[in-house]
């Protein structure tokens, strides 16, 4: 197939990931090479009091998502252990030389759960209607809908055109993140504007009334209790014996009000396995006595930055983001490298528990990016800091700083209530205190901690995993780097034209990178988008969860890979030793 095969995926994989990769493959059709035995229930526990909706294009919340994203097919794949981009519903593709205009096939006999055939159409109107404003799907938020911006077409029913507004080769691995849903089942409710609420959490009988792509459809949903999903007869996906996958037949998610909960079902016996376990978890397990089971270390990691808000604008009601004065500090990029030179990195990371973080490197200091204040010694680094703030007017009185204006030091602290979280911040704040700061922090679950940064803009610094699974990196760093697909950056001067530099310095960088169509040029444009980010970001740590505990059953073809929910992502290939045997 002929494609852009540049990808900054890639890139970013070699800096913030790790893998463990373990020998499973695939054909050229994205078929797996092993084999398992058919059969058996599996239960899984998530943390959710709700699923909060049954259609895939809203679903877009870490639980609704880990369940829905088992139903929904996609154009495309990504291989959980490498990171490389594979034929899912389209069988291949191929682009013009500008990576504008891509014509991808849809695979032969890809039918959805009720056996109508999977079209080309059907492609067309998902990409409609997550690109469409009037529908505000928070999968096209993610996926940046300048990204997307394009006019799809089914040129026949097998084979779907998508022209682009600019070059972007990386089309193919943005759509693995896109479910295809039916138009044939949605066109009536797109047309007349509740494609919104189709497919709801109130839908009867969604066994009938929801199809799926995936390897799963929804055969039952309790509301506060559980989902179950039975194994999609029609999936296209085939073993190396000629198998249909997936092999386990029926999977169960209870719900549970939060990670803690979720932990405890484990403990309890109530499910199978536990994925994506944190060090805090870890703690509450271990408190509970020896557990049942396995335990599978599969590295995850988080690259954690100090998110400074540049916003001096005012929300809708009329009230200021941020306070005018400090404002103008968080908008000076010395005071943003400040809160990063002043802070002992190596300290903030070996308090974090289970040794589960470990300093970023490569922090410009002193005007010299090659080299990190780290390898410095702390004072120099805070001497330094010093040295800034005096040159921009700041004073150092009894209680601490304040600025050209007499206004006091001080500012608020965003992070989520996570331990490694919890345990970093607390650290910062001592951090900048001893210094001279005055500074509050205000915990929240992550989910509302990063709401609160991309979305709303309702906070001065914020402590964010911007990162959290490589395989994603793309997205949330668009959220960061692209001022016109989901801005942070945006200040209300911009629709009059004005621009900030540090919104320049990043839209000229990422232009060079989407119009850069060989991997040499597309590398060295994600060097320089990189150094910004490093330039005007603080980094704080790599931060390393524990992975995965099985307990009673060890699914086999498991296989640790980018740092996605392993247990669900590649769950179609999972298959259980002793099938016959019932979950609980």
């Amino acid at each position: 197939m002929k494609t852009c095969l540049s990808s900054l995926a890639p890139l970013l994989i070699q800096d913030i990931a790790l893998f463990l990769l373990l020998g499973a493959a695939y054909g050229a059709e994205g078929d797996f090479r092993g084999s398992g035995v058919r059969g058996g229930e599996l239960t899984l526990a998530i943390p959710a009091s709700e699923i909060r909706t049954l259609n895939p294009l809203r679903g877009w919340d870490a639980s609704t998502r880990a369940v829905l994203r088992l139903t929904a097919g996609t154009l495309t794949r990504i291989d959980e252990a490498t990171g490389e981009i594979l034929p899912g519903l389209a069988a291949s593709w191929e682009t013009d030389e500008a990576c504008r205009r891509w014509t991808f096939r849809i695979r032969p006999g890809a039918k959805w759960s009720d056996g109508t055939p999977v079209t080309a159409g059907d492609g067309a109107f998902s990409i409609r209607a997550v690109t469409s404003p009037v529908n505000d799907f928070p999968v096209g938020a993610v996926l940046g809908r300048g990204a997307l911006a394009a006019s799809p077409e089914a040129l026949d029913s097998a084979t779907l055109r998508i022209t682009l507004v600019a070059a972007n080769p990386e089309l193919p691995g943005l759509l693995a993140d896109l479910p295809i849903v039916p138009e044939k089942r949605l066109a009536e409710a797109a047309a007349n504007g509740t494609l919104a609420t189709a497919w709801g959490v109130e839908t009867r009988d969604p066994a009938t009334a929801v199809t799926a792509a995936g390897p799963y459809r929804i055969l039952e949903y309790r509301p506060g209790e559980k989902v179950v999903l039975a194994a999609n007869p029609h999936y296209w996906r085939r073993d190396a014996k000629g198998q249909p996958l997936p092999y386990i037949q029926t999977v169960t998610f209870l719900l549970a009000s939060d990670e803690a909960g979720v932990a405890e079902r484990y403990a309890s016996s109530q499910v199978d396995l536990l994925e994506d376990v944190d060090v805090d978890l870890w703690a509450l397990l271990e408190g509970r006595g020896p557990v049942a089971g396995e335990a599978v270390r599969a590295a995850r990691t988080a690259a954690d930055f100090l998110v400074v808000n540049i916003d001096g604008g005012k929300d809708p009601a009329g009230t200021w983001r941020v306070d005018p004065a400090r404002a103008a500090w968080l908008n000076s990029a010395g005071f943003r490298r400040v809160l990063a030179m002043v802070l002992d990195r190596k300290a903030l990371a070996a308090a974090v528990p289970e040794k589960a973080a470990s300093p970023l490197a490569r922090l410009p200091w002193g005007g010299d990016p090659a080299q990190d204040p780290q390898d410095a010694d702390v004072k120099e680094s805070r001497d330094e800091s010093v040295r800034v703030l005096k040159e921009a007017g700041w004073k150092r009185q009894a209680k601490g700083w304040t600025d050209p204006q007499g206004k006091k030091g001080a500012f608020t602290l965003l992070a989520d209530t996570g331990a490694v979280h919890k345990t970093l911040a607390e650290g910062i704040k001592r951090q900048w205190e001893e210094f001279g700061f005055e500074v509050a922090i205000e915990f929240v679950p992550e989910a509302v901690a990063f709401s609160r940064v991309a979305q709303t803009k309702d906070f001065e610094v914020a402590l964010v995993a911007i990162a959290w699974e490589p395989a994603v990196a793309l997205e949330r760093l668009r959220c960061f780097l692209d001022p016109r697909g989901y801005p942070l950056w945006g200040h209300p001067a911009l629709a009059a034209g004005a621009e900030h530099p540090l919104e320049k310095d990043l839209a000229v960088a990422w232009e060079r990178f989407e119009g850069a169509l060989d991997r040499p040029a597309r590398a060295a444009a994600a060097d320089d988008i990189r150094t910004i980010l490093v330039r005007e970001l603080p980094m704080i740590a790599l931060t390393r969860r524990a992975g995965l505990a099985l307990i009673q059953r060890k699914p086999e073809n498991l296989r640790p890979g980018c740092g996605r929910h392993l247990a669900t992502w590649n769950l179609d290939e999972l298959s259980l030793p002793e099938p016959a045997r019932a979950s609980r």
